[in-house]
């Protein structure tokens, strides 16, 4: 017999016996914690013991008698919610369930099984997500705007806080929300009547697409603000109350069956997740708009040890976090792979849209799925509140006024109002000087509608 086995079985028998010897030497004088019913232990005979009887006493007994075992329930309760993270902890716990550094952890029973089927093409994909294991906590936490969370899943801190409610700023003004479906449904309706049409995508939030790798050191430390709803769940219930047309990307992976969305390594999401949403936002586009278009499909996913380069958004935060504390990178976790999409453009034989975009930093796969996949012909895009195309100042409606849209709007077949589950606000600007609206903390996207909004109203009669 190998050594191994050998000291496996005698710690198991020693394990075994240690009960009912330490029992029969000393005893015990130990009491029920204030929760637990007193335990009956049955006397051992010859009766009971061949009955069990005494066996089955005794394992209850035990659980709440063996000696030191207050002091111990006592420490057990104030290292879980204290030092829950602690490294050297969880190290002893992984070790002794045999899942140190293991990689091979299955999770898939926790998720439908669609996820993981036959004719499903991101199966593989999103296996890897199934199989990480969430007993891993890295001793370093991070810094004060990046949370390093199970199996080294990066967070930024802003993003966890608006899914949990856990800051004063994720409070919702009921009546701006409002404001901005009202907005919003006023926008889609007016430039319909141009021959424009309109469509709302909310991007993901990381921290709520990928809720079990956040730690539970940071969501002990944090309270929620008191029947905490998000903005984006007033938004989505506005939007279809009143029917805007909206793309909710978090149920468009549910429905393709994608569960691997985000890297670890980075904030926004792959370029698989964005490239099914542009086909579900193409789709959509030939149903209000009653005409054909061409179209864009994921036809296969392709696997990479080294991230698309797009920007190197799929590392973006990984580089901030580990770029300013170097001593810890050694000890980081990276991704197993990166995905790519494997594209195709169908109904080549219609003409490409002319599309205009603004968003956040979530929209730019959308200008490389339409442009270069020969979906859309002049493409403009604004990030946040202002111009990525700077040498082209005419069209900077916060400089020159809501007259600007003049220009921009003419002879576009679809507007995207992209806009991220955690960068969605309630509040509007009230002034006159469309510049100071670019506040982005405050009004983020807002001040894209209100604008917007005022430059249709203004030719209302006209």
């Amino acid at each position: 017999m190998k050594p191994v086995k050998i000291a496996f079985i005698s710690i198991v028998g020693a394990l075994c016996i240690t009960p009912l010897v330490t029992f029969t030497i000393f005893g015990s004088k130990e009491k029920e914690m204030n929760s637990e019913s007193v335990v009956v232990r049955e006397k051992l005979t010859a009766e009971t013991w061949f009955n069990s009887k005494f066996q089955a006493s005794f394992e209850e007994w035990w659980s709440t008698h063996f000696p030191g075992r207050t002091g111990l329930v006592s420490a057990y309760n104030s290292l879980h919610y204290q030092i829950e993270s602690s490294s050297v902890l969880a190290a002893i716990v992984d070790f002794l369930s045999g899942n140190l550094f293991s990689n091979n952890v299955d999770r898939t029973k926790e998720y439908p099984e669609y996820y993981f089927a036959e004719d499903n093409i991101f199966a593989e994909m999103n296996k890897v997500v199934a199989q990480q294991n969430l007993s891993i906590q890295p001793s370093f936490h991070g810094n004060n705007g990046i949370i390093v969370g199970k199996s080294g899943y990066l967070y930024s801190k802003e993003y966890v806080d608006e899914y949990y409610g856990y800051s004063p700023s994720n409070a919702v003004d009921v009546a701006g929300i409002n404001k901005t479906i009202d907005e919003i449904k006023y926008i889609q309706t007016e430039l319909k009547k141009m021959g424009t049409e309109v469509i709302f995508v909310i991007s993901p939030n990381k921290a709520a697409e990928m809720a079990e790798f956040v730690p539970e050191y940071y969501k002990n430390a944090n309270t929620p603000l008191e029947n905490y709803k998000r903005h984006v769940e007033y938004l989505k219930e506005g939007f279809v109350t009143n029917g805007v047309n909206f793309i909710d990307s978090s149920q468009v992976f549910k429905d393709v069956g994608l569960l691997n969305i985000f890297p670890k390594t980075g904030i926004h999401w792959n370029y698989v997740a964005a490239s099914e949403v542009v086909s579900f936002l193409l789709k959509k586009y030939e149903v209000i708009s009653n005409t054909e278009s061409r179209q864009l499909t994921v036809k296969w996913v392709n696997q990479s040890k080294n991230p698309y380069n797009i920007g190197n958004a799929e590392q973006d935060i990984y580089d901030i976090l580990y770029g300013s504390i170097p001593e810890h990178k050694k000890d980081s976790i990276v991704d197993d792979y990166y995905y790519t999409p494997v594209l195709e453009t169908t109904k080549k034989d219609k003409p490409k849209l002319k599309v205009l975009m603004q968003g956040d930093s979530f929209l730019n796969p959308f200008r490389d799925c339409l442009a270069d996949h020969e979906i859309a012909d002049l493409t403009y895009m604004y990030y946040y509140g202002g111009s990525l195309f700077e040498q082209h100042p005419e069209q900077d409606v916060w400089k020159n006024g809501p007259g600007a849209w003049e220009s921009l709007l003419q002879n576009r077949d679809l507007l995207i109002l992209e806009a991220n589950e955690q960068l969605i606000r309630s509040k509007h600007y009230e002034g006159s000087n469309w510049l100071e609206s670019r506040d982005q903390d405050k009004y983020c996207h807002n001040s894209v509608y209100d604008s917007l909004y005022a430059y249709l109203k203004g030719k209302e009669g006209k």
